[in-house]
């Protein structure tokens, strides 16, 4: 093959994914599973206990599916564990696609020091917008959801041009805490970087 050929179909592969940076099965491994919409109809974790969490779930099956080798009780806060544990940490604001997002979605007691000791949701980052916005997806109702997250702006639901920056993860109930937390954002106890 001449070397214009191949600097052709170079060209051509660096094109057709050049507006795909962001995205999460390229860089990161994780399974194309993943980032598909629809029925959350995926593998299983192979180790640990399942049906405990379905987001927890979700993730530790796709962890698993890069290659990782853990197990779980089947908990969120017990995925939280070991990816303190085991993961580095990273600011939200750099976070990027095949992260893990971890979330205290309940409402928070009053008797609660660290909500974040006790998470309830986890999700993986699908991309990064150049505005810093993330979206990542999560397992829930049986169904793999895709949201939003602005780690620089926790609390704002929609910016100026009407774009979502903050997805809702529950709805407000009437004898929820005046200050209870709807947004993504507020909700947000941190960020693991499992598959480096």
């Amino acid at each position: 093959m001449s070397l214009s050929r191949v600097l052709f179909i170079l060209l051509l592969v660096a094109a057709a994914t050049a507006g795909c940076a962001h995205r999460a099965p390229p860089s990161t491994h994780l399974p194309e599973w993943v980032f598909v919409a629809g029925h959350s109809e995926h593998p299983r974790p192979r180790a640990g206990l399942r049906g405990r969490s379905e987001s927890s779930d979700f993730v530790v099956a796709a962890l698993q599916g890069a290659g990782l080798r853990f197990g779980t009780d089947g908990t969120v806060p017990s995925l939280w564990q070991y990816l303190r544990s085991a993961h580095p940490a990273v600011p939200p604001a750099a976070a990027r696609p095949g992260d893990v997002l971890v979330f205290r979605v309940a409402p928070i007691a009053a008797s609660e020091e660290n909500p974040c000791e006790t998470p309830d949701d986890v999700a993986i980052v699908s991309e990064v917008d150049e505005t810093g916005r993330i979206s990542f997806v999560e397992a829930r109702h049986g169904r793999k959801v895709f949201n939003y997250l602005d780690p620089v702006h926790p609390r704002t639901r929609r910016d100026e041009g009407g774009q979502v920056r903050n997805s809702f993860l529950r709805a407000a109930h009437p004898d929820d805490p005046v200050a209870a937390p709807l947004l993504a954002g507020e909700m947000l106890c941190g960020v693991a970087r499992p598959l480096g």
